[in-house]
């Protein structure tokens, strides 16, 4: 990596998130964004890796030589995003908690082997998650459980085992939350009437 520059810039719903730009010297092979991550999990708090990754070819200047961070945002690069092949999720459970990252983490879809932070997740998205899990599933999975994982399908264990804990079934109230959200309004307005 030849320069750097880390800045906040707003995530799908306006809230402020890390992007970290860098430029890399034309002679070496492309970084990944997973090798990336890596190298900057070993060094960082999960909280100070940047959710964006993005390559540019040079840094935007100005007219004095220094960089232009108001042209930054537009700037023709390339971001950064960890390639899996997509697994979609197998059961309502992941159904529900895949739909569940995938809003918080403003992406259209997210597979079982996607990683949380990979794909932007920060301790505040952490946090809306395991808000949504416990709305959604009545599951109680606790915000420091859900640091130590990194999957949809890690989280779907957890959910399962905290559940079963509480004398719960997540996979039944899962598939319950996917029966109604299905519902049209009239449909829901006539099973409340019933």
């Amino acid at each position: 990596v030849d320069q750097t520059l880390v800045t906040t810039t707003p995530d799908a719903d306006g809230n402020p998130q890390l992007t970290a730009y860098l430029t890399q010297p034309t002679h070496t092979d492309p970084l990944t964004a997973g090798e990336l991550r890596s190298f900057l999990a070993e060094r960082l708090t999960p909280a100070m890796v940047p959710a964006r990754l993005v390559r540019l070819d040079t840094f935007p200047l100005l007219t004095n030589g220094k960089i232009d961070l108001n042209s930054l945002a537009g700037a023709a690069g390339e971001e950064l995003v960890a390639q899996r092949e997509y697994e979609p999720p197998a059961g309502p459970l992941e159904e529900v908690l895949a739909g569940i990252w995938a809003d918080v983490l403003g992406r259209e879809q997210v597979g079982v082997h996607d990683d949380f932070y990979d794909l932007g997740g920060h301790s505040l998205l952490a946090t809306q998650v395991v808000s949504r899990v416990r709305t959604l599933l009545r599951i109680e999975v606790s915000l420091r459980s859900f640091v130590g994982i990194s999957t949809v399908r890690q989280l779907a264990a957890l959910a399962r085992t905290t559940g079963s804990q509480e004398g719960l079934d997540a996979d039944q109230i899962a598939g319950l939350v996917l029966q109604i959200s299905r519902l049209s309004q009239d449909e829901a307005a006539q099973q409340l009437r019933s």
